[in-house]
């Protein structure tokens, strides 16, 4: 049986979406985020294309998808040609809901002694510590 090969159109929509996903690499975005950039200047690409689109990188490889939280959307981050970059753990604030995302490195420590004492190995890409990012917490500093 032959292997049909998977051919990606290069669309202008394909194109301008890639361009806005790698001035943002390393960076969350959502689906609505992507949806008002391009509304904001003046694209008539629908969501479902972007989804479309975005599915597509995933499966390709150049997008990692999470799901923090079942109720909330889904969130995307452009990797790119870095297969291997490092993992990360997602902070979400409770006050605005902003997602933020620290080198899992920088927590070694905290997952290698989770490991050790209990036997549990931690899943960073599910894994989502909650609190208060700077923005609000300064804004309750201020007492807004």
């Amino acid at each position: 049986m032959a292997v049909k090969a998977v051919t990606h159109y290069r669309t202008k929509n394909r194109e301008a979406l890639l361009a806005y996903l790698r001035s943002r690499e390393g960076e969350h975005v959502t689906v609505s985020e992507i949806h008002d950039h391009f509304r904001q200047t003046g694209s008539s690409m629908g969501v479902a294309t972007i989804y479309r689109q975005l599915e597509q990188l995933v499966s390709e490889g150049q997008m990692r998808k999470y799901v923090v939280e079942s109720s909330s959307a889904a969130c995307f981050e452009y990797i790119g040609a870095r297969q291997g970059c490092a993992r990360f753990i997602h902070c979400k604030c409770g006050k605005c809901g902003k997602i933020l995302h620290i080198d899992q490195s920088e927590i070694q420590d905290m997952t290698r002694l989770l490991e050790e004492r209990s036997g549990f190995r931690m899943d960073s890409a599910q894994t989502v510590l909650y609190g208060v990012c700077g923005d609000c917490r300064a804004d309750q500093e201020k007492g807004f």
